[in-house]
């Protein structure tokens, strides 16, 4: 009979400790949300700083690719200049010959002993007449 009076203070005890139950699993659930709002600020943070190197990276491989195209068009323009300097002045029998070994594929040294060129001049020779001129501007 001491139980319907008793009962309430059970209810109410166990009211309490459901209350701080409660308390407990929403303290841990705000810690958990503070730990996760730290760690997505983190995320966020190296994000911008990994998008900013790629927004460098992407200017500086533009500012190159302008400048290998202006490089190439120079080398162009010179490659041009110097066969019409060359066409337009007599060139020496030493250096058309030396032009057609290099168009056969010779090399430096043996166009050097043959015609009597130096090395600069046989190696530029090679470069602009041999089978590989074509080649280098693409």
């Amino acid at each position: 009979m001491e139980l319907p009076d008793a009962l309430p203070l059970y209810l109410g005890a166990a009211g309490l400790v459901l209350a701080v139950l409660a308390l407990l699993v929403s303290w841990r659930a705000v810690a958990s949300v503070r730990r996760l709002r730290r760690r997505l600020e983190g995320l966020e943070s190296g994000l911008r700083r990994t998008n900013e190197q790629y927004q460098g990276l992407s200017t500086a491989a533009v500012g190159s690719g302008d400048q290998l195209a202006k490089t190439q068009q120079e080398l162009t323009r010179l490659k041009s200049r110097i066969e019409q300097v060359a066409q337009s002045a007599p060139a020496p029998a030493g250096y058309e010959q030396a032009i057609r070994m290099a168009r056969k594929g010779m090399g430096a040294a043996e166009i050097m002993e043959t015609c009597g060129v130096g090395q600069v001049e046989a190696d530029l020779i090679v470069r602009l007449h041999g089978p590989q001129a074509g080649q280098s501007q693409q």
